[in-house]
């Protein structure tokens, strides 16, 4: 849709906002739940440990590849146990209000969880040997109905005083997939914090990058982007951002006055802006932990910045929500407050802790570290509750916290399919609606050569399209209400339409329902409409996280 026209309807729900009514309050409230390690008899101490809960992470999961059935959230770790039920490691939503375990779990600690666009999920982590205390890592992938180990021992090797950890995944579309993490051999290959599984042998990406490596994305360009965890030199210099060609290594985001010192995560907003957390400083201010985003030259913090509590390790995870908001997940100080927080929420504006931050009645040892978001608004965020080996009397845990959407959004299709020039036009729901954020939607059969417009009104309709204009598809409906309602012509790109619209940051239009359809207008030169169809119709109804 042209920018102009959704404009137009950002003030059409403007005008609809200020009419007499009071915003619906849509606060949600985190439900937690323990991830409780496992109890172990441990050679020279004369009672049972439960294995500290480490590796902690979550991630969006289309398990079934069906996009009319949603998307699960997984976490793991290093636990026995999630809510009550026994589970090794790895643990995915069941639908029924859950957890259960992916594929049997793992008998690994698990640092790294990716889920492929093929439906298949990734698994890193380290398998530890208590009677001996040593450790070998261990890479996996589940199909479905299986595991398939890709990493066996001998272990790679540990650079001085750090344990070797698989941080992140890249998979990639033929199912190769690229580990990163804090190693210099993988699977007996040197490899300097980042590696690539070929489909046959483990593969050096040249000289690799020094200070372990935390995070890694794919640009649009193709290349490889990675987030330094402890710049030291080497291929991307003192830089925390590198990029790989496919050749070489290149520093890359180096602030003309600001800097970065170290990432801890970083995502990309809609419109393409990266944003990153970790240590950034800036011209006559001291260095603190925060978040900040590119401008394009420089780094320049996102809103008031955060501090490290004095026992904490600052924001070291972001989650990107439907709206458009940000969420800062770690354990910092924030705008100056003293209180800990687990938890805060950016609305584009400013920080504020994010629905009274994640168990805020535990000890001040939780400290969260890593989180995903769902389209339908659900969050979860995970963390560490202890840090120390566990006496007797105590358990080592940790907490996952789940949110809902406090006012959720939906959409429901209804109507009929009618028949386009290529065959039936259909309309999917891609996005629910959310103030702050917007709704999308697509359609498809379309022709390339033909007219797209979307309809979007505020009542349904029942009415035939051969009614209202002559020599119309006798199977086609006019579903949306013309009363008020917006017509604007759409782009058509491969046969399929698609249709996202910005909505205003309002309370007040929380509830609000909206009907939209999309139509097809097949022109002939020189004789003008030769056809005319739409598609089945969606019902809106805008919610808020």
């Amino acid at each position: 849709m042209a920018p102009w026209k959704a404009s137009a309807l950002a003030v059409l729900l403007l005008a609809l906002a200020v009419q007499p009514g009071s915003a619906r309050q849509c606060s949600s409230p985190w439900s937690t739940e323990l991830a409780v390690g496992e109890v172990l008899t441990v050679p020279g101490i004369p009672f049972p440990l439960t294995t500290i809960p480490i590796g902690i992470c979550a991630t969006r999961w289309d398990h079934d590849q069906n996009p009319s059935t949603p998307d699960r959230l997984v976490v793991g770790g290093s636990f026995a146990s999630l809510g009550g039920t026994a589970i090794a490691n790895l643990a995915v939503q069941n639908g029924a209000g859950g957890w259960t375990a992916v594929g049997g779990g793992r008998p690994f600690a698990v640092y790294a969880v990716e889920a492929g666009a093929d439906g298949r999920l990734y698994a890193a982590g380290i398998s530890t040997n208590f009677a001996t205390f040593q450790s070998v890592p261990a890479i996996s992938r589940f199909d479905g109905n299986q595991w398939q180990n890709f990493l066996a021992p001998p272990p790679y090797t540990v650079p001085t005083s750090f344990v070797a950890t698989v941080d992140d995944f890249l998979v990639d579309a033929d199912g190769t997939f690229i580990v990163a993490g804090n190693f210099t051999s993988i699977g007996g290959v040197n490899a300097q914090s980042i590696a690539r599984w070929n489909g046959s042998n483990w593969t050096a990406l040249g000289t690799g990058l020094t200070g372990g490596v935390r995070r890694i994305e794919r640009l649009p360009n193709g290349q490889l982007l990675a987030a330094v965890a402890f710049p030291s030199g080497g291929a991307a210099g003192t830089s925390s951002f590198a990029t790989w060609n496919g050749t070489t290594w290149t520093a890359a985001f180096v602030g003309a006055s600001a800097q970065c010192f170290g990432v801890t995560d970083f995502e990309f907003s809609p419109s393409g802006q990266l944003v990153a957390s970790g240590a950034f400083a800036y011209p006559s201010t001291q260095v603190v932990d925060q978040v900040a985003r590119w401008t394009g030259q420089d780094w320049q913090p996102l809103g008031v910045g955060f501090n490290t509590e004095p026992e904490g390790n600052g924001v070291t995870g972001l989650v990107l929500l439907p709206d458009g908001d940000w969420v800062a997940l770690g354990r910092f100080q924030l705008n100056g407050n003293s209180d800990v927080m687990r938890a805060a929420r950016f609305n584009g504006t400013s920080w504020s802790v994010f629905d009274q931050g994640l168990a805020p009645d535990v000890p001040d040892e939780l400290q969260t570290l890593d989180g995903a978001a769902l389209p339908d608004g659900q969050l979860v965020a995970v963390g560490i509750l202890s840090d120390e080996i566990t006496s007797p009397t105590s358990i080592s845990a940790a907490i996952v916290g789940l949110r809902q959407a406090g006012c959720p959004g939906a959409a429901t299709l209804f109507g009929t399919s009618g028949a386009g020039v290529s065959g039936p036009l259909n309309l999917a729901v891609a996005e629910p609606a959310w103030i702050g954020g917007n709704f999308a939607l697509t359609g498809s059969g379309f022709s390339n050569t033909s007219l797209a417009v979307s309809l979007i009104g505020f009542s349904p309709s029942t009415l035939p399209l051969a009614a209202v204009f002559a020599g119309a598809d006798p199977s086609s409906l006019l579903s949306v209400d013309l009363t008020n309602a917006l017509l604007a012509v759409a782009p058509i790109t491969a046969g399929e339409v698609p249709l996202t619209i910005n909505l205003p940051d309002l309370p007040s239009l929380v509830g609000l329902t909206l009907y939209t359809q999309l139509g097809e207008i097949a022109l002939a030169p020189g004789i003008g409409v030769v056809a005319f169809a739409t598609t089945n119709a969606a019902q809106v109804t805008i919610g808020a996280l």
